[in-house]
């Protein structure tokens, strides 16, 4: 009896379990497909869940636990039909008699036998095979594999086990006879921790210690459950949350037991040796455990439920689950103390090799390396901020001056490049240059007797650097011709192998002179910067090269070319994530880019899509002119998409960021938001703010433009525009500036804004009755702009550039262009064209707190992986809720998750 008790009776449920009824209704919908599949490691509740799940079932079911004695077909087929004989004492009598004599029936045969059996079910019944992993004789599989294509419709089996079965899944998935419940399915939720651990075991923690829990956890059932262990004991309990681990006792017994312990010897090695890295993949695998089989065990760790978690759709990336991990590390620690300094040191290495700078440094400093850790740095003072979020780096560059004596000047030079990347200390940043300049000089001058040739190349070479940072300082200033006069100097004095700050430098150089109009020799300069260099520069300069070019092709209204440039960006960042492991942060010019490209051609959509991904990369990253150009893009494309408030909110936000840290954002920040109230002028705060915007920055006496400040004059040209209707001389005044500003920018090749100035003329004329010459103007801009597909260029100029285009002759080749532009003027400005909230059904389901705030890191431009790093759980879990997120919405994609949810007032 207690045999049967304990293999063909479902487990007591414990009495401190708490009821998951979002779960239970997805086994329910699973018995409309032929198999369940419960899988996840150990600890994460599964069978606990599927006897919850039977108790309330309203059909006959069986149970199984299976053991390592159901590990050969004829004893595995015995325990199932003893199962079944549960529910119906004849049921298969003959064949398991048959299996108990010599000779056995063949495998066909008895599969045969066993279809028959089955077939004869006059009722729906559920199979429940429990513990399911144990299994791994492939005669077992395939009797269950085949099995399940036979399986009669009145049966259906629920597989729950560590371990996938060795099938092939995806055409069970593809013919729809597969439900799935997985460890991200399986994980606690804020809520279900908190009625495990205060309601049903008494606690009382409080909501902070409840979500720290939670994420330390990641959710997992038992981890919750082992922590309430101690905490029943611990003095302080924030103070025990805070650390817990895996190397706490209980938690280390159970890990012990469950999952260390039943693992062959090289799986064993494989773990413990990869658990001293953050995050890893097949070739960082090998090179730290010198092994070759990388990526085949990573796919069995996957398979077999061994805590690790997928960082990429790919499935390129991975790292262990937080208790997991530590649990490793404790124990590879106490058998080999040493280990964790060579894996470091082999890491270090690894990441050196594909240019990730910020993870060799790191790893480096880890293994005690200091003598590598110096020369990484030496040699790649710049490539340090491009790499990671700044005020991390900027901490610890300061942080570590005692490690590194022996770095020379190239500490010193890394944190002036992280200050003047990330605008901190603005105003100390040029002296703290000058000082550190006056130092070097002082070192060439011990040296001028030739006696360290060696050291004078370093001191010079930092020399070099100074300007280079200088010409930085002077590009976010403002001050343009000093910036290409400094970066010149620099490009001269860096010697070839700096290839990274020559390649930046040249990129400053072609920043400056696309400011000061000669948007050739940009070019020029900025295919410099696009030279090849070997792979250690594969991404920081030529990304940020490219995002300028870009930047001067979209001037010169070279949307394709423009588009051509920013996909190329893109590939190096999807280049460097499959590399190592991390989004390169530089990688959000290009996405800022894409949203105005995609603004210009209305589609309005794909321009806020890039530029929130253009906003988290800015974000972390914390530079300055990511930033801005982030924030400008993403506040344009919300304004397209009707959301004037949330625009004018995003300037607000940025305008502060760069006050007092660049002059020159700070100003171009401003006119931003001058030309969005502009676009509203309609509205009389708008106006309003446009004015005083124009009192505090009036133009020159002589009205003069240069091309720097040649937004600053198309703002004031369409608040002149604005009043050009009650005030004759506004206008006359507004088409003088107008015409000045188109034979400013034409000569430099900037069709793209001189357009925008020959249509604010045609405006003028219009006005001031020349409405000929205002069509002709038109005309002009239509002929370049149809071929790159420009639609906002037109609805930007607001409603009286529709009276224009509408006079374009029906025999004109532009006909058909400006009719569909007044199409798109007209859909543009009904009030169905944008999203009205409560036009929509309500939620077939509300969403959890949970994934109310997957929703919304959904609205940004995280990656699964990157929300799961904001969560603290696992990708597996945000896909599940994102999952159920799209079933409660009905939707299928991401982008229209965000729109629905935004029209319904989720987000």
């Amino acid at each position: 009896m207690d045999f049967l008790q304990t293999k063909f009776r479902v487990p007591p449920i414990r009495r401190e379990s708490i009821e998951r009824p979002r779960l239970i209704d997805q086994l329910d919908r699973s018995l409309e497909t032929r198999l369940t599949l419960i899988s996840a490691p150990a600890g994460f509740g599964k069978t606990t869940l599927v006897a919850e799940w039977l108790r309330g079932l309203n059909q006959p079911f069986a149970w199984v636990s299976l053991d390592s004695d159901d590990n050969a077909w004829p004893r595995f087929l015995a325990s199932c039909l003893t199962g079944l004989q549960g529910l119906h004492p004849d049921f298969g009598t003959g064949l398991l008699g048959a299996l108990e004599t010599t000779p056995r029936p063949t495998l066909p045969g008895a599969l045969t036998a066993l279809s028959e059996e089955l077939a004869s079910l006059q009722e729906s019944v559920v199979l429940v095979l429990d513990d399911f992993h144990v299994l791994t004789d492939p005669q077992v599989h395939d009797l269950l594999a085949r099995l399940i294509e036979t399986l009669p419709p009145e049966m259906h089996l629920v597989l729950s086990g560590r371990a996938d079965p060795p099938w092939p899944m995806a055409r069970l998935r593809a013919a729809g006879s597969l439900a799935e419940i997985r460890a991200g399915d399986l994980r606690f939720t804020r809520d279900e921790t908190a009625a495990l651990l205060n309601d049903k075991l008494g606690l009382d923690l409080s909501a902070e210690d409840l979500a720290s829990l939670e994420g330390r956890t990641e959710g997992w059932v038992a981890g919750l459950h082992l922590a309430a262990l101690s905490l029943r004991h611990a003095p302080d309990r924030h103070g025990f949350i805070q650390a817990f681990a895996g190397s706490d006792r209980f938690v280390l017994d159970y890990l012990m037991e469950e999952v260390l312990a039943q693992q062959p010897p090289e799986v064993e090695s494989f773990l413990l040796k990869t658990s001293l890295l953050d995050r890893f993949n097949a070739g960082l695998c090998d090179h730290v455990t010198r092994r070759d089989d990388g990526e085949s065990m990573l796919r069995r760790l996957e398979s077999a439920n061994l805590f690790v978690i997928p960082l990429d759709n790919e499935r390129l990336w991975f790292s262990y689950h937080a208790l997991m991990g530590s649990f490793l590390r404790a124990v590879q620690k106490q058998r080999d103390p040493e280990a964790a300094a060579t894996a470091h040191g082999r890491a270090s290495e690894w990441y050196e090799a594909r240019g990730d700078i910020l993870d060799a440094i790191q790893y480096g400093l880890r293994a005690g390396a200091h003598d590598q850790v110096v020369r990484l740095i030496r040699s790649n003072a710049l490539a340090l901020v491009f790499q990671g979020d700044l005020p991390t780096v900027i901490t610890w560059l300061h942080d570590s001056d005692e490690r590194w004596p022996g770095a020379g000047p190239w500490l010193r030079i890394a944190q002036l490049w992280g200050h003047a990347f990330s605008g901190d200390e603005a105003g100390t940043v040029a002296d703290e240059v000058a000082e550190s300049r006056d130092l070097i000089h002082e070192g060439l001058h011990a040296f001028a007797d030739g006696s360290n040739p060696g050291k004078v190349a370093e001191l010079e070479h930092a020399l070099a650097h100074l300007l280079a940072i200088e010409a930085h300082l002077a590009v976010m200033d403002g001050r343009h011709e000093q910036a290409a006069q400094r970066a010149r100097a620099a490009i001269t004095a860096l010697p070839s192998t700096d290839s990274t700050t020559r390649r930046y430098t040249y990129v400053c150089l072609g920043m400056a002179l696309r400011q000061m109009g000669e948007l050739e020799d940009a070019v020029e300069a900025l295919a410099q910067a696009d030279a090849p260099a070997g792979d250690r520069d594969r991404i920081p300069a030529p990304a940020r090269g490219l995002g300028t070019l870009a930047g001067i092709q979209i001037w010169m209204g070279q949307l394709d070319e423009a588009e051509a440039t920013c996909r190329r960006l893109l590939a190096l960042h999807d280049d460097h994530l499959r590399r190592v492991g991390r989004r390169p942060p530089i990688a959000a010019f290009g996405f800022a880019r894409l949203s105005e490209i995609f603004r210009q051609r209305n589609q309005r959509h794909e321009a806020l899509h890039f530029a929130q991904q253009s906003r988290f990369l800015a974000d972390r990253w914390q530079q300055l002119d990511a930033l801005y150009e982030a924030y400008t893009s993403l506040a344009a494309a919300l304004d397209a998409l009707g959301d004037r408030t949330a625009a004018l909110t995003l300037l607000h936000t940025l305008e502060q960021a760069v006050r007092g840290r660049s002059p020159w954002l700070h100003t171009l920040t401003l006119v931003h938001e001058a030309q969005l109230c502009l676009a509203h002028a309609h509205d009389p705060d708008c106006l309003d703010r446009a004015r005083a915007w124009a009192e505090a920055h009036p133009l020159p006496a002589d009205r003069r433009p240069v091309f720097q400040d040649h937004a600053l004059y198309l703002a004031h040209a369409r608040l002149l525009l604005k009043e050009a209707q009650a005030r004759r001389d506004r206008a006359q005044a507004g088409l003088e500036l107008s015409r000045s500003l188109v034979q400013l920018l034409e000569p430099t090749g900037a069709r793209g804004l001189s357009m925008e100035a020959t249509l604010l003329c045609a405006q003028f004329e219009a006005v001031l009755g020349d409405p000929t010459g205002a069509v002709e103007h038109v005309l002009d801009c239509l002929r370049e702009a149809e071929p790159q597909g420009y639609v906002r260029l037109f609805l930007d100029q607001g409603p009286d550039i529709n009276l224009l285009l509408a006079r374009v002759s029906a025999a004109d080749p532009c006909h058909a262009y400006a009719q569909s532009l007044l199409q798109a003027a007209a859909t543009a400005s009904e009030p169905d064209a944008l999203p009205r909230r409560g036009n929509h059904p309500p939620l077939r389901e509300p969403l959890s707190e949970r994934e109310t705030e997957v929703l919304r890191l959904l609205a940004t431009a995280l990656s699964s992986a990157e929300i799961a790093d904001e969560l603290c759980v696992a990708t597996s879990t945000v896909r599940s809720h994102t999952k159920s997120i799209y079933g409660k919405l009905g939707v299928h994609t991401r982008l229209e998750a965000i729109d629905l949810a935004r029209e319904l007032g989720l987000i």
